[in-house]
C-alpha cells in the first residue's frame, strides 16, 4: 500500500475509518481499536502511537507526539464527532 499523494486522500481515508466508530463508546480501548483500524487499513505506521482519554475526548497521538486526531463523545459519551490535525497529517505524508 503506498502513501497518500495528497492530504484530502489521507483524510477520506481515516474518516472512512472513523465512520464505523461513531456511535461506540468514547473510551481509551476504541481508541486502541482506531490505531489498529488505522495499521490495517492505511499505509501509516502506527506501533508507537498513543492514545489518551479524558471524559468525552480520545486524543491520539503519532510517533512524533503530534495529535493526529480527536474524538468527541454525547452526552451518553458515545462518539458522534472527532477532528483530523491536517498538519500533522500533512507532515506524516511528506507534503
Amino acid at each position: 500500500m503506498g502513501m497518500y499523494h495528497t492530504v484530502n486522500e489521507a483524510v477520506e481515508a481515516l474518516n472512512n475509518i472513523l465512520d464505523e466508530f461513531t456511535g461506540r463508546s468514547c473510551i481509551f480501548d476504541v481508541g486502541c481499536m482506531i490505531v489498529d483500524d488505522i495499521v490495517s487499513y492505511t499505509p501509516f505506521i502506527t506501533y508507537n502511537w498513543g492514545v489518551y482519554e479524558e471524559p468525552g475526548i480520545v486524543t491520539i497521538y503519532n510517533s512524533d507526539a503530534a495529535v493526529v486526531m480527536q474524538l468527541f463523545g454525547d452526552d451518553n459519551n458515545r462518539i458522534e464527532n472527532w477532528k483530523l490535525s491536517l498538519t500533522t497529517i500533512q507532515e506524516m505524508i511528506g507534503l
